[in-house]
């Protein structure tokens, strides 16, 4: 039997909690049958080179079971295959890995250690996802656009950019700001390492803004 990609909806196990979220790379919402790959959904989330996100939609047949794909993405570089790691035998293991080798993609599969390891990343974006979805209405390419050009002018933290975009965005300020995060237009250099506040520092193009 040779390993193939099928495109099919991945059931929830009996037991298995369930995570529902909305996607912004999908607009709509998605389900996850377990924290982690929710977490690990979160990072790709603000990954500007990641497309064509699919949740829970595949499954790997190999040789030695069905495998669901909890989530899967594209770069301009490979397609990324993420699977969790429950209930994966070594001789299933061995089967991604060939898969992975032949088709010249990425995989990855998550452990119970992702929680632990990128606790910080996972969090901030979680909580920068639940700023945007609040206004998402707004967030057109115009506004964006106007957002960036405001905080070339600004200080250097998050507090005094939604302070600023707040005269002309009113409410919706903090999911202009996180949206161009997301986007790749804002940069938040240590979004991985410390918690975001309002004293965080951040840039715009690469270039620290003030």
């Amino acid at each position: 039997m040779n390993t193939i990609v099928a495109f099919e909806p991945c059931s929830r196990s009996k037991g298995d909690p369930e995570f529902i979220a909305f996607s912004l790379k999908r607009e709509m919402q998605v389900r996850f049958f377990n924290r982690v790959s929710l977490w690990r959904w979160a990072v790709a989330e603000f990954d500007p080179t990641a497309f064509g996100l699919r949740v829970n939609e595949q499954s790997l047949y190999t040789p030695n079971g069905k495998v669901p794909i909890r989530l899967s993405y594209e770069t301009n570089v490979a397609e990324v295959l993420i699977f969790y790691e429950r209930k994966l035998d070594d001789a299933i293991r061995t089967d991604i890995t060939e898969y992975a080798l032949a088709a010249g993609c990425n995989v990855e599969i998550l452990s119970h250690e992702y929680l632990i390891s990128n606790e910080i990343e996972a969090v901030n974006c979680l909580n920068m996802l639940s700023y945007i979805i609040k206004h998402r209405e707004v967030l057109t390419d115009r506004s964006l656009e106007q957002c960036v050009r405001i905080l070339r002018g600004c200080d250097v933290t998050v507090q005094e950019a939604v302070r600023v975009l707040a005269m002309d965005f009113r409410d919706a300020a903090g999911s202009i700001f996180f949206e161009a995060v997301r986007r790749g237009s804002i940069n938040l250099p240590d979004v991985k390492k410390m918690m975001i506040t309002g004293r965080t520092k951040f840039s715009i193009g690469g270039i620290p803004v003030g």
